[in-house]
């Protein structure tokens, strides 16, 4: 992880970029099994965590509504990548108070999310693209 000013050589951050129903939860299982086995500590951010809870009717629709609030969110701050910039100070104290040394990101979808990331954190930054097909979704 070299060649930038602004990266650590402890520290990654892997973002995950994939259509819903994707199967993240065992993407992020199997991860913190690699992880474990070279001692590193994993933790976990998703970029809905400060969303307001939504009633618990079905996963579908809470996920729908996570994705408005997120496009509400950009859009009222004419910033597409208004959510990192608010995960960031959570993203900073994982690093430091809990020692991560590799954080799973849940998840992006927009460029400038991305290009956000990169620009705060550095060459540490990794993005995993996911996909399924519908019908296993």
């Amino acid at each position: 992880m070299s060649g930038s000013s602004k990266s650590s050589n402890e520290k990654a951050i892997i973002a995950y970029i994939a259509p819903m129903g994707t199967g993240l939860s065992e993407v992020n299982r199997v991860l913190k099994q690699i992880f474990k086995k070279y001692k590193m500590d994993v933790c976990e951010i998703n970029l809905s965590d400060h969303f307001q809870t939504y009633p618990k009717s079905n996963k579908y629709q809470e996920l729908k509504y996570k994705m408005k609030e997120g496009d509400a969110i950009c859009k009222k701050q004419k910033d597409g990548a208004a959510l990192i910039k608010l995960a960031s100070e959570k993203i900073n104290q994982l690093f430091k108070k809990k020692r991560c040394s590799v954080l799973l990101l849940r998840q992006i979808k927009r460029v400038a999310e991305l290009r956000a990331l990169r620009q705060k954190y550095g060459d540490g930054v990794f993005l995993l693209g996911l996909y399924a097909p519908k019908a296993k979704r």
